[in-house]
């Protein structure tokens, strides 16, 4: 399995994304890389003209979109918010 994969398997189960908007995903994400820092997550998400770095913290996620227009960053303490976020971005 290669890295791709695994964060796309990853960004599901803590994002709770379904399988068809998994394959969604892997048609528009270029490229995907994640660490993982103790019990915490962050991702770095290429696709659609953006960058997206993604950073678990214990109270929510913090955010930065970079491309296509200035640099937009804040904090979303709900796994809903990024789940919109993050598809809005790669489907705009």
């Amino acid at each position: 399995m290669n890295t791709k994969e695994r964060g796309l398997i990853l960004l599901g189960r803590y994002l709770k994304f379904s399988n068809e908007e998994i394959e969604n995903l892997r048609l528009k994400i270029i490229s995907i890389a994640y660490n993982r820092k103790g019990c915490l997550l962050n991702f770095t998400i290429l696709g659609n003209g953006r960058v997206i770095f993604l950073h678990q913290k214990q109270d929510g996620w913090n955010i930065r979109i970079t491309g296509n227009g200035p640099i937009r960053e804040g904090h979303l303490p709900t796994m809903e918010a990024v789940r919109r976020n993050i598809w809005s971005e790669l489907n705009e």
